[in-house]
């Protein structure tokens, strides 16, 4: 019997995930030829919450496969396989219920997939949404059902495993151990020389498909070596969780003989493994990070200073002190044109008021309106004349109003 396992925080800060597994294939010590006992458990409630629980769940489990290997003497155990996994769910959930209390943490809970394995069949206990795979001859396929919103609509056909993985209640689940887990669904498989059982926890399953998960185990040369690359397979994937593969194999060179040729791939194509190598978060962005060092080291030594308009071709850059002096020239300009209109302005009120004095009193008339109807709100002219009431003076003259003081001054 061969037995590998891998467990890693993934993208979180620590890991609420456990495993645990024994090798019963030294001794005739069952009835049934039980050969292997494993467990994954994912916790829930946080640092000190999920990962208490995850423990609990493992640890008595390992109690209770402990205790029986007590009983086991000279004789052989004929062991009640469905029964001892109910008991080992219910011990653990009364044990999670009881630290729940002592710690007063009320989301206390875990996941909970344990089988007991003999070399033709898989006893298998489950409570949540950590998985259990049967592998054989390079496919898997998935034995339990999860206990969550998202395993339902799979079981119901409404929902296929691509769209499963992105469904955004993927992670809700309606049992555990802690809640409502005191009783496990029960499930048998039987198995077929060279099959493998694979455990593992929603971190993996979530990211990686079963077909992946078949690829990866058919290109491992190790049981170890395939737990390692289903993790890092979740980790590249984007898993938003922790991370735990669990596998027994009762004959991996079996394993490995009846996988098709067409699975084994003795080398991964290089842009497959920079896509690979890419996708991981952490390297990602140190990548991006470094690029970007790199590029402005290279801006600043051949372009200079990049927030400086770049040397057109032929022309000098321009220093600050011919910038000030640029300046200072067009603002000179700039009064000068004001100055020039100014005067323009002046000279051409100067030559109106002349007009006016050289001609009669008797032509002011022929010669005001026309200068008025022609400058009234057309520059300075025109306002002049508004500002002095010289309307008046006009209609005056013209005989609209005839006092003799308004005629005279009209006339002056």
């Amino acid at each position: 019997m061969k037995l590998a396992a891998d467990s890693i925080a993934g993208p979180r800060s620590h890991n609420e995930d456990n495993y645990y597994y024994k090798d019963l294939s030294g001794g005739n010590l069952f009835v049934a030829d039980i050969t292997a006992f494993i467990v994954v458990s994912d916790g829930m409630g946080g640092y000190q919450g999920g990962e208490v629980a995850s423990k609990i769940a493992c640890d008595t489990a390992r109690d209770y496969v402990e205790a029986l290997l007590d009983m086991v003497q000279d004789n052989q155990i004929k062991l009640d396989v469905a029964q001892a996994l109910q008991e080992i769910v219910q011990r653990a959930n009364e044990a999670i219920l009881s630290e729940t209390r002592r710690l007063d943490k009320a989301n206390m809970g875990a996941t909970f997939v344990g089988a007991f394995l003999s070399p033709t069949k898989a006893w298998i206990a489950h409570v949540g949404d950590s998985r259990a795979y049967r592998v054989h001859r390079g496919k898997a396929e998935q034995i339990t059902t999860d206990h969550s919103v998202v395993g339902r609509l799979l079981a119901e056909g409404t929902l296929t495993e691509a769209q499963a993985q992105k469904h955004p209640k993927r992670n809700v689940i309606e049992r555990a151990l802690g809640f409502n887990g005191e009783e496990a669904e029960i499930d048998e498989a039987t198995l077929a020389p060279g099959d493998v059982v694979l455990l593992c926890s929603d971190g993996v399953s979530t990211v990686v498909s079963a077909k992946q998960m078949a690829r990866t185990l058919a290109t491992a040369k190790t049981p170890e070596e395939a737990a390692t690359a289903l993790t890092s397979k979740a980790l590249s994937s984007d898993t938003d969780d922790n991370c735990t593969v669990l596998l027994a194999a009762e004959d991996w060179d079996s394993f490995k003989a009846q996988v098709p040729q067409t699975q084994i791939q003795t080398q991964t194509p290089p842009f497959e493994r920079f896509k690979t190598w890419w996708s991981r978060p952490v390297k990602r962005q140190w990548l991006v990070l470094l690029a970007t060092v790199i590029a402005m080291l290279l801006t600043l030594t051949f372009m200079g200073n990049p927030f400086v308009s770049p040397e057109m071709p032929g022309i000098s850059p321009e220093s600050e002190g011919e910038k000030l002096s640029r300046e200072a020239s067009e603002t000179i300009r700039d009064l000068q044109r004001d100055l020039d209109k100014a005067d323009e302005q002046l000279e051409s009120e100067k030559e109106f008021r002349n007009d006016l004095k050289e001609v009669k009193k008797k032509d002011i008339q022929k010669i005001l309106i026309p200068y008025f109807n022609e400058h009234s709100g057309k520059g300075e002219l025109g306002s002049i004349w508004l500002q002095k009431n010289d309307w008046k003076k006009v209609q005056a003259i013209e005989g609209q109003e005839s006092t003799p003081e308004i005629k005279n001054e009209a006339a002056r």
